[in-house]
């Protein structure tokens, strides 16, 4: 299995964020030590967070690294969510 994408780490981290802890992008950002910018820019996709990052929110939404990555796995590409958003 190919390592997952920018865009599907985001989404896998967002929806940890929101389905599990409850957090705000903005809460979440301050308890981990990044900037909220930088977590959006996680979220969305356009940015590419280090390990000690990845650590950081994982530690923040109890979590583990390991099932970040899984979900991230199973999240849809980018090329699949455009197509379903256009169809």
């Amino acid at each position: 299995m190919p390592p997952p994408t920018n865009v599907q780490l985001g989404a896998a981290i967002r929806k940890l964020r929101q389905s599990r802890t409850g957090l705000s992008i903005e809460r979440l950002a301050e308890e981990a030590g990044v900037h909220r910018t930088t977590l959006s820019l996680i979220e969305r996709g356009l940015g590419n967070p280090t390990w000690e990052i990845l650590r950081s929110l994982a530690v923040e939404m109890d979590v583990g690294i390991e099932e970040i990555v899984r979900l991230a796995a199973r999240m849809p590409t980018a090329n699949a969510s455009s197509s379903a958003r256009r169809a």
